[in-house]
Parts: structure tokens; C-alpha cells; sequence
């Protein structure tokens, strides 16, 4: 029963993973909204790395209004824990917003580069893979688990131990 558990852990991680790398927030959110206390017990700011991921991407799309209405929903409670990163990020409202669907002005576009990196970062690919590493990282501390299966580090074990009598066994006939 609780091999059968981990694997099925492992195999969400896998799942998230491979979620987050697509940027998509939708069951890393539920998994958060599911595990909340556990991740408080833990202090853990994942969930709050979303919702700034969440809010980022509302940006990204040019939705200033929106955006405003879901930090007014979303951040009020990370303020005593988090209220430096969430002065940071609001600091998107302020700046042009490097959309895709409708490209920047040359005048835009010359105002975002002169931006401090760290604002440009935000948009960046770098945001995606750090929320990847903290998912990992929560759920290895929630779950108890190492950062690979068990049955995986085995069979790697096996698959070495085979490779290495099948050489030896080369070896003596030669």
C-alpha cells in the first residue's frame, strides 16, 4: 500500500512537472488549494509563487484591470510574508507589457530593455523553471519522498549490476 502511494506521488510530481514546463498553473493551484495547511505547516511561499506566476501572466497579456482585480483577491493575504516581492511584481502595472499578440513600440520596446533586469525576469523562462524546482521541492517535504523513486534507483542499480557481469563475463572469454 505504501509503495503503491509513492508511486502514484511520483507520478503526479512527474504530472505538475511536466504542467509547470508547459506554463500551465491550473492543478498546481488545486494541488496548493488541497494541501494549504500542510504547506503553512511547512511555511512554504509556493503558493504564492503561483499566484505571482498567475498574476505575471494576466500581465503578460496586457489585462491591466484584471490584474489589479486579482491581486485585490489573491495577494492580501501573503502582505505580512511576502509584501517585498508583491511591491516588486506590482511594479508590472507600471511598465509596457512584452505581449505577444500585439507587439511593442519601438518607444515601448526601448523603455522595456532600459527596465532593471529584475523586472525583465519576470517574464522570463527562468520564473517557470524556479516554480518547477519549488513544486519539486514542496512535494519531496510533504510527502516524505526522495527526489527519485525508490523502484527507479533499483532498476538503475539492477541495469548496472548486469552491465557490469555481463562485462566481466566478455572479459573472461576474451
Amino acid at each position: 500500500m505504501e509503495l503503491n502511494r509513492k508511486l502514484t506521488e511520483y507520478m503526479f510530481r512527474k504530472k505538475v512537472s511536466v504542467l509547470l514546463s508547459k506554463h500551465d498553473l491550473s492543478i498546481p493551484l488545486k494541488w496548493c488549494l488541497i494541501n494549504r495547511s500542510k504547506l503553512k505547516k511547512i511555511d512554504s511561499r509556493f503558493e504564492f509563487e503561483l499566484k505571482k506566476q498567475q498574476f505575471i501572466e494576466i500581465m503578460r497579456k496586457g489585462n491591466r484591470k484584471q490584474a489589479i482585480n486579482y491581486t485585490r483577491k489573491n495577494f492580501p493575504q501573503w502582505v505580512g510574508k511576502c509584501f517585498p516581492e508583491i511591491k516588486r511584481v506590482m511594479g508590472l502595472l507600471a511598465i509596457p507589457t512584452p505581449d505577444e499578440q500585439s507587439p511593442l513600440t519601438i518607444e515601448e520596446k526601448e523603455a522595456f530593455e532600459m527596465l532593471p533586469r529584475r523586472y525583465q525576469l519576470l517574464y522570463g523562462e527562468q520564473s517557470w523553471k524556479m516554480l518547477n524546482e519549488a513544486f519539486n521541492r514542496e512535494h519531496v517535504i510533504l510527502f516524505c519522498l526522495s527526489k527519485s523513486p525508490s523502484i527507479e534507483v533499483e532498476f538503475k542499480s539492477g541495469i548496472c549490476a548486469l552491465k557490469i557481469a555481463s562485462c566481466q563475463s566478455n572479459h573472461k572469454l576474451n
